[in-house]
């Protein structure tokens, strides 16, 4: 992975902005962009996924929108609540169509999965439909912030570890 940081508002003291490129194997690419000095952009969480017959793009300003683009075809909006969720996805709905559901119940969802997970005890990673985190994948996302950073310093690419 190759990262620059920078600082964009003066005095704030750390980086508030950040460019990451990643190479995944099976030769796909990344780009992650991070800022805490992005006008314009409240809350601005956003995924993207770019392949070859498509785009899929999700956005926490919208979050009861799923966007599909496809090449050569017409784009499909998915919306939370709609008769063609998946059962997975109707799980994790609390509110009607209509009603905006975020932030506070995507925590509701977790703190039920943990719950589950919990209660499973030694089987826990399958407690549930959804994959939880553990301490691993903690360690690994502080792991990703030191990379970045040593990468930013150096301005050459360093490899993330399997």
């Amino acid at each position: 992975m190759n990262a620059r940081l920078s600082t964009t508002v003066d005095g704030f003291g750390l980086d508030d902005t950040g460019v990451v490129q990643m190479d995944f194997e099976g030769g796909a690419e990344g780009l992650l962009w991070c800022s805490l000095a992005a006008p314009g952009h409240r809350n601005g969480l956003r995924f993207k996924i770019v392949g070859s017959k498509g785009t899929l793009e999700w956005r926490q300003e919208q979050p009861e929108t799923l966007h599909l683009s496809r090449m050569g075809q017409a784009d499909l909006i998915y919306r939370r609540g709609a008769s063609d969720m998946t059962e997975e996805g109707a799980s994790c709905v609390s509110l009607p169509a209509g009603n905006p559901e975020a932030y506070l119940e995507a925590l509701a969802v977790l703190y039920t999965d943990y719950a589950a997970a919990l209660e499973a005890g030694p089987n826990w990673r399958h407690a549930g439909k959804t994959p939880i985190s553990d301490l691993n994948e903690g360690l690994r996302g502080v792991l990703l912030s030191e990379i970045c950073v040593r990468s930013s310093q150096t301005k050459t690419w360093h490899p993330f570890p399997k």
